[in-house]
């Protein structure tokens, strides 16, 4: 994506030993990164799109030599994500279905039944997951997924 060069005009104010830029606010890298991601801009982009922004030099190169983080890419790790937990889940059940027989309990009729239950609502949640693989939802699933662990990870 080509960028134009485009000249800045500001208005610099004079504090003590400090030239501040007239109408412009500086805040920490982070704090802006977290409003980006945290907020939806669409109309801000259709709005101030074109308008110039400030950066340092070496965050702006390495912002450009960063690796790009796709949406698509983030929902097929959140699908991958929860299909292995599923089969995981399903590894531990059948391990300890395994287990019971050796510690002496034994399995009812409706034992396995509740058994089959369980296999159909894997069955139907993999039918679930893969009609949202094909949907925008799979984006709102990634994104409510991001702020559980965001939650999680404080």
């Amino acid at each position: 994506m080509p960028i134009a060069h485009t000249d800045v005009e500001v208005e610099l104010k004079h504090e003590g030993s400090k030239a501040i830029i007239a109408g412009k606010t500086s805040v920490p890298f982070s704090t802006f990164v977290k409003l980006v991601l945290e907020r939806k801009l669409g109309n801000i982009l259709k709005n101030s799109g074109s308008d110039s922004i400030i950066l340092d030099s070496e965050l702006l190169t390495s912002l450009a030599s960063a690796p790009q983080d796709s949406r698509e890419s983030q929902t097929k790790f959140t699908l991958v994500t929860l299909g292995s937990g599923v089969l995981m889940g399903v590894f531990c059940f059948s391990l300890l279905q395994i287990l019971l027989p050796m510690l002496g309990v034994t399995l009812m009729a409706k034992d396995f039944i509740v058994i089959d239950g369980v296999l159909v609502g894997i069955v139907i949640l993999t039918a679930l997951l893969d009609r949202v693989k094909r949907r925008k939802k799979a984006d709102n699933i990634t994104e409510a997924m991001e702020r559980l662990t965001s939650l999680l990870s404080k």
